[in-house]
């Protein structure tokens, strides 16, 4: 069975999933409205972030977030969205292919061209070529004329511009973390909570080792959400782990349903970190550098937005 490569533009993908986030879910005639674009566009859009797995089908034309990180898009800044855009297609295996052959020293053209005929690809391999060299541009997985694959470990978020600061200075990563919480909330938090953010920001921005950047940030955030519980007046002393704990939480009405998105995507990266063998997959999962970014912009994230909602009743992501 062939495989279709929608023409749509990468912007337009991030602004559907976008959308979802704002909805149960979405349509074609919805997103046209909302981003100012033709329904045509909008339904390239919508099948581009299904076929990345950012979106999944509900029925009746209409579609809403499919996963953790979906979630997280929707939520983050232009920056955060764009590079877990970049993660999707980067798993994408037609789009993995074409990088690994430009690794091996083939061009575009042709590395799109095999790609057709291993994937059974519908559009032509000149179609191929020009949506996935905007898709990958937009991600930053492509750069340079000629087009080459970008190939470091650079940190692409908010940190980049003090990463170097935040790697020596505790003072730099206290006050990163400050700005992104807002300073009121992050002289409100206990002391040790406060300790394992500015430690695990620290790490990252050191390039440890990831599963050493997860441990800090899954004790902060399991201890915020107990202060929470502590706030609100809600008993999770018999729960165990982020997971248990925010579930509990929002079955009390303390937290909204949204933020089990967040509670979900950090539990089980904590968890994946930290078990070992996975006992369903029977096998590690790998902690790459890019995952423990994207957790550390979603503890942050989720902080801020439950703090809305425990303070202020304000839902605000």
């Amino acid at each position: 069975m062939s495989l279709g490569i929608p023409e749509a533009s990468p912007e337009h993908v991030v602004a559907v999933v976008d959308f979802a986030a704002m909805s149960d879910s979405v349509d074609a005639g919805f997103c046209a409205e909302l981003a100012d674009i033709s329904e045509d566009h909008a339904a390239r859009a919508l099948e581009a972030a299904r076929l990345l797995g950012l979106l999944a089908e509900g029925g009746s034309g209409s579609f809403r977030l499919n996963g953790l990180t979906a979630v997280l898009l929707g939520t983050g800044t232009r920056d955060q969205k764009r590079q877990i855009f970049r993660t999707h297609l980067e798993q994408f295996k037609p789009f993995e292919f074409v990088a690994a052959r430009l690794l091996q020293g083939f061009d575009l053209h042709e590395a799109c061209r095999q790609a057709k005929v291993r994937f059974e690809l519908e559009p032509r391999p000149a179609v191929i070529r020009d949506v996935f060299e905007r898709w990958g541009r937009f991600a930053g997985t492509f750069v340079g004329d000629p087009l080459v694959v970008e190939q470091s470990e650079g940190i692409d978020s908010p940190l980049a511009s003090v990463i170097d600061k935040i790697g020596e200075d505790t003072a730099a990563a206290a006050e990163f973390i400050s700005d992104e919480l807002g300073p009121s909330l992050y002289i409100g938090l206990p002391e040790a909570i406060r300790n394992n953010l500015v430690r695990g920001a620290k790490k990252l921005a050191a390039k440890e080792e990831p599963r050493s950047v997860v441990q800090p940030l899954g004790i902060a955030f399991e201890d915020f959400l107990r202060e929470v519980a502590e706030e609100v007046g809600v008993d999770v002393s018999g729960r165990n782990g982020i997971i248990q704990v925010g579930q509990e939480l929002q079955a009390q009405g303390a937290l909204a349903a949204k933020h089990l998105g967040f509670v979900h995507l950090i539990g089980h990266m904590r968890s994946a970190a930290e078990h070992g063998i996975d006992q369903k997959e029977q096998e590690n999962w790998q902690i790459t550098a890019k995952a423990v970014e994207v957790l550390l912009s979603a503890v942050l994230s989720a902080m801020r937005s439950i703090s809305a909602y425990v303070r202020d009743q304000r839902l605000e992501l």
